[in-house]
This record gives structure tokens, C-alpha cells and sequence, in this order.
């Protein structure tokens, strides 16, 4: 590909720019940390040497503690990938109303309350504690903890993999699909024989995903489980409750390196050679939208109740909405008996006088912009280096490599991440006068954003011809004409989508919150502290309509993100699509 004025190289070395001072910085002063030998002595005034790395390698606690947290991070990764299969069916090949119920459950999912999800599973367990397990039954609590465990760690590592399996899915031929109901086959077969050969990418991403989300769980084991001790439970005893800073770098810089030989491992399986089935991709495919809305409806149809692809695309649906659903109702209980017995008036005056919800509310919205802001900037450029290396037709394990630890922030748990902005701090406060906060908030949210919103970019990048750049250079076309005209009329819904994702990500995050912000109050650490400690009724009665306004937000994210282009032509000249269009025509 010639390199033209539209490769935008300012805004990628931005981009570079963002992610090193906010993810290498932290990481070398995590390591730094690392190797300080006197927990007793302020970070970075202490003695630096091997002793701290060689006792914590040598600790007869590790190998069993790395081995049980590499095995349960595995087994995330298996259930959610194989729960994953029929919803990204459904998403990929069906369409429709299945479609935006899925994708839209998804999203809330990724992009709502994380402490809300795991309350879900907790109450849950509560229930089943009561139905099962003997009161004076210790082994059956730690059990029932475990179970509990993993099911929120896999509830939380499903929406990406229906994400990962629908992309790899939806590049099969529709030909192929009709051909298959016409003679007779169901979905099940359907999904063996001619769409399962296209999974490989979708299911080496998923499982990356679940690997690296369930080897930095901590909230979960901290609210759920009461046996076994897991990799980021251990990670925050450490940092919280004993405050040994040097042993957490520790913790934290091994797993960024299993984090990273994960996605080392992951970029040799998505090079190799790849079988597929069917001859042209679905994007490549011309359909006018009435007859993809035709053929969704006839393919939504033949998915009845006795194909083999019925439960095994709604069981894992009902399992994604299960936790919300039970904190939805628990919600509108409380909300209904304070509602009568206290009525509309006394419950407005406890949610202004609570001393935790109001004060929380300016810095966490104030973060949640500064966050969106930077990931939207950041991500414009990191787009841009995406669109680069996916070019290709065929990738090589280094441009696998490259573009994996770019989304680097976003699969590293927000555990690790805050460890390593910790750390940083730590070092930086020996030299400026500077304290937590909402920028220290706002700067790691940030961060962790930043590969969804390049996502939200590139999507709408693709939605242009992908020789963009080679038209401009063989026609030698004006470089500003190509971004007024045709780049910029396409990309600017993203900036919106991108910077309300972000924004729902920093209101969501409890652990980077809870660790960085100081003194300061922020939402989801006083929503897990009201309801964990106290069970304010307040707060469960808060859940349900911030659960709905979630949901409404990622249904209005779906409904930009699926607009389709319409040819316009804006006073002034030729529009974004007629002027791609018309210069596609001139180069064939």
C-alpha cells in the first residue's frame, strides 16, 4: 500500500505516545518496585536488589497458587467460549431481533457495573446456600463459593467471546446458508459443517479474553468464594490488606508476563493457515437491505424450538441475563416497599442527605469525561495503526503480535493495571507534590478504553473502500478534499459512540476507582460498600434504573452502530458514499 497523506501518521504516533507514558511507564515502575527487598521501607527509598524476586520465587505457596490460577483461567476460557457458539450464531448468521437482544445484553454486561454482576451472583449463591448446604456444612460453603466463583468469572468472560465468535462467524457466505435450509439441514448442522471452520480466530481471541479477565478476578473471589485462594484475590490481600508493595509489583509483573505469552501464543494460532468454507466472505456479498431483512426474517423462522441450535443459543442467553434480572427485581422490591411505606418525597430527601451517593457523583462523572476524552483521542490514532496492519490479507504473528499488545490495556484486568499506576505514583510522588484523585482515576479508565474506542473507530473505518488510500495516490486526489469529504462524513458518529462506551467503562470500574481515587468517593466502590457492609435499601432500590438506563445506553450504541450509509448529496458537492463511490467507478 503507498503511503499517502491519509495514513494520518501524527495522529498514530499520538496514540503510541498515550500508550506508553500510561501502560510502559507503569510497567517499568511496577518492576522497579519489584525489586525492592524491605517492605517496611517507603517505596522506592529502600534497598534494590534480587533477595525480594529469589524469596518470592523460592515460596512453596506459588507453585500451587499459579498452577490453580492458571487451571481455573483455562477453564474460564473453555465454558465461555463453548457457552459463546449459539449466541454468535445467532448475532452472525440469523440477525434481526436475535441479533440486537443479544448484542444488546452483551453490552451491558461489558460496559455496566461490574460490583452490580457480581452482587447478582452473590445473592444468588445466597439462595442456593440456603436450599443446598447445610448451615453447619464448612465444606459444602466452600464448594458452593467456587461454583459461584466461576460462574460470575464466566458471566463476565462471555460477552467478549459472543463478540470474538460472531466477528469470525460473520465472514461465512449466505449462499451457503440458504442452500443448507433449503435442502433440509438444521442449524445445528449448519453451524458444524459450514460456519465452525471460520471459529478459529473468534475462539483464540475469546479465549484470550476469558484467560486474561479470569487470571485478574478479585472482586469475585473477595465476595463469592470461600475456599481456594485465586491469582488476583492473592494480588489484593497483598496490596490492600498487608500493604507489601513489593510482593504486589511482584504479583502484578508475573502476570503481565503470562498475559503476554498468552497473547504471544494466541498470535501464532490466528497466523496459521486458516480452512475456509464457502467462497466469498458475507461483507463481500451485494444485498440491498430489504433482502437482508428478507432473508433474516426467513432464517429467524426456521430456528424453531426442535432445531438442535435452540438451546444451545438461549440457555447461554438466559445464563448472560440471570444476574441481571435477579438484581432488577430485587431493585424494583425494595424500590416498591419504600415507595409505600415511605413514599416518593422521603425517599428523594435519603438519597440527597446519603453522605456516600451525592459526593461520589461529581468526581466519578468528572473522570468518566476526562476518560471518555483521552480513549476517544487515543483511539482515533490506534485506529488508524489497526487499519494498517489488518490491510493484509494474509497477517503474519507479528502484525497479530503488534496489534494484540496495543489492545494490551484493555485485556489486562483492572487489578494489574491499578497495581502498576500505584506504583507509578509512588515514584512520581517522591518528586512532585501530587495526590490521588480523579485524574489518577480518569488517566488509567482512560487507558483501558482506549483499544474500544479504536474498535468503534476501525468499524467505521471499514465502512470505506479499503484501497482508500491507493485511489487517492493513483488519481493524485486532494488530501483534505478525501478526509472533509469522505472520511470525516463517515467517522464522526463514532466519536459519539466512542466516548459514550468509554464513559460507561470509567462509571463501571470499581477496582481502578477503588484503588486510585484516594480519598475521594467515587460510585462504585460507595455502591459496594452501602450494599455489601450495610444493605441499604437505598442503594439495592438505585440498581434497577441505573440497570435500565445501562441497557438504553448500549441499545442506542447498537442502533448507530447498525445504521446504514444512505447515498446523500450535502450542499456543496458530492457527498461521503457518492464521492467513494464515483471514484471507485473511475479507477475500474
Amino acid at each position: 500500500m503507498s503511503k499517502t497523506p491519509l495514513w494520518r501518521p501524527r495522529l498514530a504516533l499520538a496514540a503510541l505516545i498515550i500508550l506508553a507514558l500510561l501502560l510502559l511507564l507503569p510497567l517499568l515502575f511496577g518492576l522497579a518496585l519489584s525489586f525492592q527487598e524491605n517492605a517496611a521501607e517507603d517505596p522506592f527509598s529502600g534497598a534494590f536488589g534480587l533477595a525480594g524476586w529469589a524469596d518470592f520465587i523460592t515460596d512453596r505457596g506459588l507453585p500451587p497458587l499459579l498452577a490453580r490460577s492458571l487451571v481455573g483461567a483455562f477453564l474460564v476460557a473453555i465454558a465461555a467460549n463453548l457457552l459463546a457458539i449459539g449466541p454468535a450464531y445467532l448475532v452472525a448468521i440469523i440477525g434481526g431481533r436475535w441479533r440486537q437482544a443479544v448484542l444488546t445484553l452483551s453490552l451491558t454486561v461489558l460496559l455496566g457495573d461490574q460490583v452490580t454482576i457480581v452482587m447478582g451472583w452473590s445473592e444468588i449463591g445466597r439462595q442456593l446456600a440456603r436450599w443446598l448446604v447445610d448451615a453447619d456444612a464448612s465444606s459444602g460453603r466452600y464448594v458452593l463459593g467456587d461454583l459461584m466463583t466461576f460462574l460470575a468469572e464466566t458471566h463476565r468472560a462471555l460477552p467478549l467471546a459472543i463478540l470474538c465468535q460472531s466477528w469470525a462467524m460473520a465472514r461465512h457466505d449466505p449462499a451457503l446458508i440458504e442452500a443448507g435450509l433449503e435442502c433440509g439441514a438444521h442449524h445445528g448442522r449448519l453451524l458444524r459443517w459450514v460456519v465452525s471452520p471460520l471459529l478459529r480466530p473468534g475462539l483464540a481471541l475469546g479465549g484470550l479474553c476469558g484467560f486474561a479477565l479470569s487470571l485478574g478476578a478479585a472482586l469475585e473471589p473477595a465476595l463469592l468464594n470461600t475456599g481456594a485462594v485465586a491469582w488476583g484475590e492473592r494480588l489484593r490481600q497483598v496490596m490492600e490488606i498487608e500493604g507489601d508493595w513489593p510482593q504486589a509489583a511482584r504479583f502484578a509483573v508475573l502476570a503481565v508476563i503470562m498475559l503476554a505469552l498468552a497473547a504471544a501464543a494466541t498470535a501464532l494460532l490466528l497466523a496459521r493457515p486458516e480452512r475456509r468454507c464457502g467462497s466469498a466472505s458475507r461483507r463481500d456479498a451485494v444485498q440491498s437491505p430489504q433482502q437482508d431483512d428478507r432473508r433474516n426474517w426467513a432464517l429467524a423462522r426456521s430456528l424453531g424450538w426442535r432445531d438442535p441450535l435452540t438451546p444451545l443459543a438461549l440457555l447461554p442467553v438466559a445464563f448472560l441475563a440471570l444476574p441481571l434480572l435477579w438484581m432488577l427485581v430485587l431493585s424494583l422490591r425494595y424500590l416498591a416497599g419504600i415507595a409505600i411505606t415511605a413514599g416518593p418525597g422521603l425517599f428523594l430527601q435519603a438519597v440527597i442527605g446519603d453522605p456516600r451517593l451525592l459526593p461520589a457523583v461529581v468526581p466519578t462523572l468528572t473522570a468518566a469525561l476526562i476518560a471518555a476524552l483521552l480513549a476517544a483521542a487515543g483511539g482515533a490514532g490506534l485506529a488508524v495503526i489497526w487499519r494498517r496492519i489488518l490491510a493484509h490479507d494474509r497477517l503474519s504473528w507479528r502484525s497479530w503480535m503488534l496489534a494484540l499488545l496495543s489492545a494490551f490495556p484493555f485485556l489486562m484486568p483492572s487489578l494489574l493495571l491499578s497495581t502498576l499506576h500505584l506504583a507509578a505514583h509512588f515514584f512520581l510522588a517522591l518528586y512532585l507534590p501530587s495526590g490521588l484523585g480523579i485524574l489518577a482515576v480518569a488517566l488509567a479508565d482512560g487507558l483501558r478504553a482506549m483499544p474500544l474506542a479504536a474498535l468503534v473507530m476501525l468499524i467505521y473505518w471499514r465502512r470505506l473502500p479499503a484501497d482508500l488510500d491507493e485511489i487517492a495516490a493513483e488519481f493524485a486526489l486532494d488530501a483534505d478534499r478525501m478526509r472533509r469529504q469522505i472520511i470525516k462524513p463517515v467517522l464522526q458518529p463514532a466519536w459519539a459512540i466512542a466516548l459514550l462506551m468509554a464513559a460507561l467503562l470509567s462509571i463501571s470500574d470499581f477496582q481502578l476507582a477503588n484503588a486510585l481515587s484516594g480519598d475521594r468517593p467515587m460510585l462504585a466502590p460507595s455502591l459496594l460498600a452501602s450494599i455489601a457492609t450495610q444493605r441499604s435499601p437505598i442503594y439495592l432500590a438505585l440498581i434497577g434504573p441505573l440497570l435500565v438506563l445501562t441497557a438504553w445506553a448500549c441499545h442506542l450504541i447498537l442502533r448507530r452502530l447498525d445504521r446504514r450509509e444512505q447515498a446523500r448529496a450535502p450542499q456543496g458537492g458530492a457527498g461521503a458514499f457518492g464521492l467513494s463511490m464515483n471514484v471507485t467507478a473511475r479507477k475500474t
